[in-house]
């Protein structure tokens, strides 16, 4: 979605310059020798995908993801002594694709990861073009999916892929059979446990980053969940307008791109707050009196424009 009235502040580009000039230090610093072009070409994408998006996640989120990226990267291949193919490019992927439902910040961040692991090889660029490959793989199969199995799949299918394109690559520099298994070994296991750890993680990095995937927005789709139990029994015309608003912001969110779940979710719930007075408004009050006849109009006016606020309110709770 553009936005292109969207500025930043002095903060955000104070973060933001730390962050890359950072980037470029932790790269010259592990001998790759084109690292200002790398970062070059990273402020680029950042520019040309996120600046105009709305939705996408402030500056202190993605310097906060990037951070934590490296340090995960460097803390398995320099302190864990692992080889470089543990990197969890593929787990990271799936993610960020979770977390933000954009594929272009998925792209982002798979060059971001790929370049990092050239940069702790000396230039390798097989580990780079492997990792970015199985990311772009597993980004598309994990995008808006409803399934934990999915991911698992993705991060498998993502990690076949990675070793096939480091193969592919290395090609006459791999002169043992044993070094196809070790590599094809590595990926595939780095691949699906960090997929399996994203399953796990995925709650914690929501909250951090105050994201909602579609995972979680299908534990909110539950029928049995209290609210929508209290909506069914305390305002049925409430509930069934509801659903009728979830299929046309559906239909809506299928025909501009938009992620059709969060639209439906939000269509059950965003009427929660005729739940504390439901014979107020006119889809309930089937086999009851219209009470706002015997009210002042401006009465009736607070009392309907109020629902909003107090649904906002039930709904932290």
């Amino acid at each position: 979605m553009i936005n292109p009235s969207k500025r930043y502040n002095l903060l955000d580009i104070f973060t933001l310059s730390i962050f890359f000039i950072s980037l470029t230090y932790i790269f010259y610093s592990y001998s790759l020798d084109y690292s200002p072009l790398v970062v070059i070409i990273l402020i680029i994408l950042y520019f040309k995908f996120f600046k105009k998006m709305e939705d996408s996640p402030s500056i202190i989120h993605l310097c906060l993801l990037g951070s934590i990226i490296v340090f995960v990267s460097f803390f398995m291949v320099k302190f864990l002594s692992l080889s470089v193919y543990f990197i969890p490019a593929v787990g990271f992927s799936i993610l960020i694709t979770l977390l933000f439902d954009n594929v272009n910040l998925a792209i982002f961040f798979s060059f971001f990861i790929s370049s990092l692991a050239v940069s702790f090889l000396d230039g390798d660029l097989s580990i780079g073009l492997g990792l970015f490959s199985g990311s772009l793989v597993a980004t598309k199969l994990s995008y808006r999916v409803y399934r934990r199995f999915d991911l698992i799949k993705a991060g498998i299918l993502g990690g076949l892929v990675e070793a096939i394109v480091i193969i592919l690559v290395k090609g006459n520099k791999i002169y043992l059979y044993s070094q196809y298994l070790k590599i094809l070994q590595y990926s595939l296991l780095s691949s699906f446990f960090s997929s399996v750890l994203v399953i796990g993680l995925l709650p914690i990095f929501e909250f951090i980053f105050g994201a909602l995937s579609n995972i979680s927005l299908l534990e909110l789709f539950d029928f049995n969940r209290p609210l929508v139990k209290r909506l069914i029994i305390e305002a049925p015309g409430t509930y069934q307008h509801s659903l009728v608003v979830a299929n046309l912001s559906e239909a809506a969110a299928n025909a501009i791109g938009a992620n059709p779940l969060l639209a439906r979710v939000g269509a059950y719930y965003h009427d929660i707050g005729k739940l504390s007075k439901p014979n107020y408004f006119i889809e309930n009050l089937v086999g009851y009196k219209d009470v706002h006849k015997d009210l002042k109009p401006s009465l009736s006016k607070l009392i309907i424009l109020n629902h909003v606020k107090e649904g906002i309110e039930l709904a932290k709770k």
